[in-house]
């Protein structure tokens, strides 16, 4: 799947403002906690992603987009959600404001939705834009809750790969047992990085 930056420049599009804000605020190696953007095609397929702070490690960005794109699609903002998906496809920009129930947190995006017309003036594509609201409100007691729960998930993390260090230690290890530690390690793994993206974000 290519970047939105990728497939922009491959369709001939010019990059709108709200993209260009995303695009300049982090790179695709380092990119912003607040920011998303998603190229939408008329099937509500997910043809293009912008790296952005919610990724797990180098893997994974596409499948999370989609995921927090279906959850927005299923939620109680759902419908008009897909209403201004009509509108941009329509010609129309269109926005929203919603709220991603993340892993173990929420956090609140302002959606911005654009129409992508094509050489021959056709809209196949929608880009959607997305910014991160909350993060200026949060208070101190907020703060220190999420630290808090990031500091719980931390030490799960910490004591599931404690557990999996004792058992390759076994001389009894089989193949399926070290493929199922192996797994489980690399979830955990998955887990912490998106906890330190959290407090990434809270730091910045």
């Amino acid at each position: 799947m290519l970047l939105v930056k990728e497939f922009l420049q491959a369709q001939g599009f010019s990059a709108p403002a709200e993209y260009t804000e995303v695009e300049t605020s982090g790179t695709d190696a380092t990119p912003p906690a607040e920011t998303c953007a998603l190229i939408l095609d008329r099937q509500n397929l997910i043809v293009a992603a912008h790296r952005h702070g919610v990724l797990l490690g180098d893997t994974g960005f596409v499948e999370i987009c989609t995921q927090a794109w279906a959850d927005v699609l299923e939620g109680p903002d759902g419908a008009t959600a897909r209403s201004c998906v009509d509108l941009a496809f329509q010609g129309q920009r269109s926005g929203f404001q919603t709220v991603w129930h993340g892993p173990g947190y929420a956090t609140h995006w302002d959606v911005t939705m654009m129409p992508l017309q094509d050489r021959d003036n056709r809209i196949q594509h929608i880009l959607i834009c997305a910014k991160r609201t909350d993060i200026s409100r949060r208070t101190e007691t907020d703060l220190r809750e999420e630290l808090r729960d990031i500091a719980h998930t931390l030490a799960n993390l910490t004591s599931v790969t404690r557990s999996g260090a004792k058992i390759l230690r076994r001389d009894s290890m089989t193949d399926d047992l070290r493929g199922d530690v192996a797994d489980g390690l690399a979830e955990s793994a998955a887990k912490a990085d998106a906890a330190l993206e959290r407090l990434r974000a809270i730091l910045k």
